[in-house]
C-alpha cells in the first residue's frame, strides 16, 4: 500500500513530481508536457520556441498524425493562422511578429489508453520525440 501511495505522489498515475517533463531544452524548441495521463482527462503541451530576426513571419509546428489521432485537440492558444493535413503530419502555422520566445499551448484530451508517441518539429529543424502513457 505504501508503494502505491509513493508512486502516486511521484506522478506515476498522473500529475506529480516525476510526471511533468520537457524535451529540447537547449534547442530552438522546448516542449513541456505530462508523461503520465488519464484517459479522457484534459492535459496540455506547452511549446516554447526561440524565434530570431532572420526567421520567417510564419512559424510552422508539425505534429505526427498518429499522436493527433490519439488525442482530441480542445484549444490552441494563440490560434493558428492555418492548419494543413498531410499523410503523416498535421501542420499548425502561426504569425510571429517579434523575435524572442514564442509560447504556444495545445490543450488536449487523450482518446486512447496506453503508450502514445509524438514527433514534433518547428520549421525545417529535426523533429523532437517524446512519449506519454495514458492510464484507464
Amino acid at each position: 500500500m505504501l508503494l502505491v501511495i509513493l508512486a502516486a505522489a511521484a506522478g506515476f498515475f498522473g500529475q506529480g513530481l516525476l510526471s511533468g517533463t520537457s524535451v529540447g531544452q537547449d534547442q530552438q524548441l522546448k516542449i513541456e508536457y505530462e508523461r503520465f495521463l488519464h484517459y479522457l482527462s484534459p492535459t496540455s503541451l506547452m511549446f516554447r520556441i526561440r524565434a530570431t530576426d532572420s526567421e520567417q513571419r510564419d512559424l510552422r509546428i508539425r505534429i505526427n498524425s498518429d499522436f493527433v489521432q490519439a488525442m482530441t485537440l480542445e484549444k490552441v492558444v494563440p490560434e493558428p493562422t492555418r492548419v494543413e493535413a498531410g499523410d503523416k503530419w498535421l501542420s499548425y502555422n502561426f504569425a510571429v511578429n517579434i523575435p524572442g520566445e514564442v509560447i504556444i499551448k495545445f490543450d488536449l484530451t487523450p482518446q486512447q489508453i496506453g503508450l502514445v508517441s509524438a514527433k514534433v518539429s518547428v520549421g525545417s529543424a529535426q523533429p523532437l520525440s517524446f512519449w506519454q502513457f495514458v492510464y484507464p
